[in-house]
């Protein structure tokens, strides 16, 4: 079987949907030609509710900060400084969940612009569409790769030896190669 060197496989985000794909099975790519495209609105809702409720998250923090400062010049002023001090603790407490919350929202903000400057694949190798996969998954519900590019270039021949072929081939010998069913 003659197959190709390298056989690339491309990953479809299973959490997007593709609004456009570009090659159909058998086509010749480039490295660099758009393959396919995600459905970029849902990608922005997500990423500006995001963003509100970073910000949302940020003006809790300073909230947080300013009841700080007004309890501990209150608890300064009175005689029961013990009520002022476990609700200074409680709000410190509250104070660093929010601070977790917005290091989280940030990252997930980050994650969402990563993915929407992603929103188009490009093809990474020269070569030619195999097979491309809508379901993802294979007969037997095993993972498959949304596209498979077989690389353009060098190539291999696969085949089966018997025992007493094997010893007769030595590395670096020239080969002739017949098929059996094609003459």
């Amino acid at each position: 079987i003659v197959v190709s060197e390298n056989i690339t496989e491309i990953q479809k985000d299973g959490q997007m949907v593709v609004e456009e794909l570009k090659v159909r099975e058998g086509d010749d790519v480039s490295a660099g030609q758009e393959l396919f495209s995600y459905d970029t609105q849902q990608l922005q809702l997500a990423l500006d509710k995001q963003r509100l409720e970073l910000e949302q998250l940020l003006a809790t923090i300073e909230n947080y900060k300013e009841q700080i400062k007004d309890l501990e010049k209150d608890r300064d002023n009175n005689s029961n400084k013990l009520e002022y001090t476990v609700q200074i603790q409680t709000l410190q407490v509250d104070l660093k969940e929010a601070e977790i919350n917005v290091k989280a929202k940030e990252s997930a903000v980050q994650q969402s612009e990563t993915l929407l400057a992603n929103a188009v694949v490009y093809a990474p190798v020269d070569g030619r569409i195999q097979s491309i996969s809508e379901s993802g998954t294979d007969n037997y519900g095993n993972p498959m790769p949304y596209i498979t590019i077989q690389q353009s270039g060098a190539f291999r021949i696969k085949g089966m030896l018997g025992e007493l072929q094997r010893g007769g081939i030595v590395e670096g010998s020239r080969l002739n190669i017949l098929s059996r069913t094609d003459e």
